[in-house]
């Protein structure tokens, strides 16, 4: 999950302001067909929960969850 995990980090700081939903998240990393959007999911959450990115928005329609490096963060790789 690692190599995914930076494939994603770099993605979100590449996303600039407005970052990053889900799926667009998932189109930016998932080139290979074995990282299965399903991946980029539980990547996405395992990221929050150490603090490296966080989710913005309110999950809806109009607002969509995205996700986002925090302010100032350089992604470790």
């Amino acid at each position: 999950m690692t190599a995914l995990r930076d494939l994603m980090l770099v993605a979100l700081a590449d996303g600039g302001e407005h970052g990053l939903r889900e799926d667009q998240l998932a189109a930016a990393v998932c080139a290979s067909p074995e990282i299965a959007p399903r991946r980029v999911s539980a990547t996405c959450e395992m990221l929050m929960a150490n603090g490296e990115i966080e989710r913005r928005g309110e999950g809806t329609n109009e607002i969509p969850y995205t996700y986002h490096l925090p302010e100032g963060r350089v992604p470790r790789l």
